[in-house]
């Protein structure tokens, strides 16, 4: 087997095992969504309903697709809705927001997944293991 060979087999090896190294690190997505605040009391029912094990929700101004012209700096209040949960978990949750949280045909906020390398108990300072 020629060097160039045996250089191209071990970095396919190594970009493989990076791959798999980093799926298995990532056991907790953090789901965030964006909601209106008229809905928010839907979402929180859909999440209860789907056994979401907690929520965070925080009232927050900002402005996206939406503009409120209506006010001197064009910000529109809305909920900030944030869920931890096992990766497999995730897309559940993402469907029970969009499911809910849509109002209309005006925009209705946005929902972003992203990975959560580690997550860690505060009374205990340890790290949550997937059960």
């Amino acid at each position: 087997m020629s060097k160039i060979r045996k250089r191209f087999d071990w970095q396919a090896g190594a970009a493989v095992a990076g791959r798999v190294a980093r799926e298995v690190a990532v056991k907790y997505r953090k789901v965030t969504a964006f909601v209106d605040i008229e809905r928010l009391e839907v979402v929180e029912a859909a999440l209860k309903k789907i056994d979401v094990p907690g929520v965070s929700v925080s009232f927050v101004k900002g402005y996206g697709d939406y503009k409120n012209f209506f006010t001197r700096d064009w910000l529109e209040s809305s909920a900030k809705v944030e869920v931890f949960v096992e990766a497999g978990s995730a897309e559940a949750v993402v469907r029970a927001i969009l499911g809910t949280a849509q109002e209309g045909l005006e925009p209705s906020g946005v929902v972003a997944v992203s990975p959560v390398e580690h997550l860690y108990e505060i009374q205990h300072g340890r790290e949550i293991d997937s059960r």
